[in-house]
């Protein structure tokens, strides 16, 4: 008995694996931003103002780790607002580490990018970043969903590719 409950509490102190910590990147958590922030952001997101939001990553701790930059396009459809602007330039999603620093570009819009949806999951955290960003799209009309290549951590060049 003594050895199952020595194993037992070894096993409790052992830390758990950075990859058991995954966290899809979801609507709930995006707010809009103020005027002075979307100016800042430059000028073809300054165009989409109304539609702009910053969506927080929670990190394995409950501390926001990232943020991402997006145009709620799925909102801007809904206004028709490229039916009066057909060739208004949308800017992709673009994530910041915590100071605030462009660390990469989602290659699709997301929530949507019609007529697909984006689904996003911040995987394999190590440090209190995800080392791998998993992409799924689904929703195409005539084409089956499909799993994206991932987007990696290269700390060489601080960013996701």
């Amino acid at each position: 008995m003594r050895r199952l409950t020595i194993l037992v509490l070894a096993m409790l102190a052992l830390p758990t694996a950075a990859s058991a910590y995954s966290v899809r990147l979801d609507t709930a958590r995006c707010t809009k931003l103020t005027p002075p922030q979307v100016i800042a952001l430059g000028p073809d997101w300054s165009a989409l103002a109304a539609y702009v939001q910053r969506c927080l990553v929670p990190g394995p701790d409950g501390r926001t780790a990232l943020t991402v930059d997006v145009v709620r396009l799925d909102r801007a459809y809904a206004a028709h607002l490229f039916n009066a602007h057909p060739d208004q330039k949308v800017p992709d999603p673009v994530l910041r580490d915590m100071s605030g620093r462009v660390v990469g570009t989602l290659p699709e819009g997301f929530p949507v990018d019609p007529p697909g949806v984006l689904r996003v999951t911040f995987a394999d955290w190590s440090g209190g970043r995800p080392l791998r960003i998993e992409l799924f799209e689904a929703g195409r009309s005539a084409v089956s969903p499909e799993r994206l290549p991932p987007m990696r951590w290269y700390p060489g060049a601080n960013s996701y590719r």
